[in-house]
């Protein structure tokens, strides 16, 4: 593994992404993990991951309503090289 730098962007398009479905009958949420790049997007939290970091963000006092089209997008960028990494959210659906 390498150091890398998390970004999560609003409305960031994972480019060569397919979608599939988190709960077709209960979610609105699709995931992806085959983007090759982001375009666009406004960077809403980024830090950076050392070596062998396992670091969890705790965003619980944060609030952010999405519209509807509105979307999440978390990258990991290897700071040299390429990263093996994991990334994941938990979300609350109000709806």
């Amino acid at each position: 593994t390498k150091p890398s730098i998390v970004r999560i962007r609003q409305n960031g398009v994972l480019v060569g992404a397919s979608y599939t479905d988190v709960d077709a009958t209960n979610s609105v949420v699709e995931s992806s993990s085959a983007g090759t790049a982001i375009a666009g997007g406004d960077v809403q939290f980024v830090f950076g991951m050392a070596k062998s970091d396992s670091l969890p963000l705790e965003l619980s006092t944060a609030t952010y309503f999405l519209n509807p089209g509105d979307f999440f997008t978390m990258s990991l960028q290897a700071t040299n090289g390429t990263v093996d990494g994991v990334a994941s959210f938990n979300w609350e659906e109000l709806f």
